[in-house]
């Protein structure tokens, strides 16, 4: 799928990890065969979203719009939301996000560079460090294990527009969730994602 980053928090007595500008947060890019205008449709239109992340969301990608998300983890129900920031197509979405028992607002960008064959995809998710501190990097690490699941089937889609077939990994795959290196082949989609065949409009 891409290449991630996951940095700690700042610590005055500790150099952080991950890439210097993202001091407090989650960084991945995704390669997607799509020009940046029909990649911004998949990432903002109910039709697309609902096929590649999930129809248990909602979103109004309007300035001011808001996106609300209802799962279950470990027995209980959680709502996470948010409110769109900036809206820049087909180039830029930045919005909070929060779960309803956080306090807090994390902030999620998503950056589109479209390029001759494709678009490069660049999810930035941060401001972890203001969560409670003995809970920050166990949802940080939550967050970054939905994030490859999401993207993973947001490139697969992207790929199934266009007629392009999703190549499986050779032989085993010890470990399924290894972040791939960008350009690398794509793991096998769910089967409710290889059954899609909305097409983008």
């Amino acid at each position: 799928m891409s290449h991630s980053t996951v940095s700690e928090c700042p610590d005055k007595n500790a150099a952080t990890s991950g890439e210097p500008d993202v001091p407090d947060g989650i960084r991945f890019h995704t390669w997607l065969p799509l020009s940046a205008e029909r990649a911004w449709l998949v990432l903002t239109k109910a039709e697309h979203l609902k096929e590649w992340f999930g129809d248990h969301i909602s979103l109004d990608a309007t300035p001011g719009g808001f996106f609300r998300e209802i799962t279950h983890r470990d027995g209980r129900k959680v709502v996470t939301f948010g409110q769109m920031k900036q809206l820049e197509p087909p180039q830029r979405i930045t919005m909070t996000w929060s779960d309803e028992d956080w306090g807090v607002e994390t902030e999620l960008e998503l950056l589109l560079t479209g390029l001759p064959d494709g678009t490069l995809c660049t999810l930035t998710h941060s401001g972890w460090c203001g969560l409670d501190p003995n809970t920050a990097a166990a949802v940080r690490l939550d967050h970054e294990a939905g994030w490859k699941r999401h993207l993973t089937s947001l490139e697969a889609y992207c790929r199934l527009q266009l007629g392009v077939p999703v190549p499986r990994q050779p032989g085993p795959n010890p470990n399924p969730n290894r972040v791939r290196p960008l350009g690398a082949a794509i793991v096998q989609p769910s089967p409710e994602v290889a059954g899609l065949a909305a097409t983008v409009r």
